[in-house]
């Protein structure tokens, strides 16, 4: 798999390495969700703030679809490389359905 050996004490590095950017990536996805709520639901207009509990919750959907299942997946340790295309995944989904709402 690899162009040279690695040692033996180096092949769990990569699991706990591929587990922390999984990690890392959804603490960024949450925080960024967290702040885009906030933004969105300050408004004092009625209508604003219609729109802006609307388009919080439409992007929502892809973080509780990919972002939160690769997360959990990254926590548990299993399957990583499908918990971190999720979590990648996550945000482009959320951009596109900002972007034809």
């Amino acid at each position: 798999m690899w162009p040279y050996p690695l040692p033996r004490d180096a092949r769990g590095d990569l699991k706990t390495n591929l587990r922390s950017l999984v990690l890392a990536i959804g603490a960024i996805e949450t925080l960024a969700l967290i702040m885009f709520a906030a933004l969105m639901l300050q408004s004092s207009d009625p209508l604003g703030a219609a729109i802006g509990r609307g388009i919080t919750m439409l992007l929502a959907v892809p973080y509780v679809a990919l972002a939160l299942p690769g997360i959990v997946l990254a926590y548990l340790g299993r399957w990583l490389p499908a918990a971190l295309a999720l979590v990648v995944l996550a945000m482009p989904a959320a951009i596109l359905l900002w972007r034809f709402a």
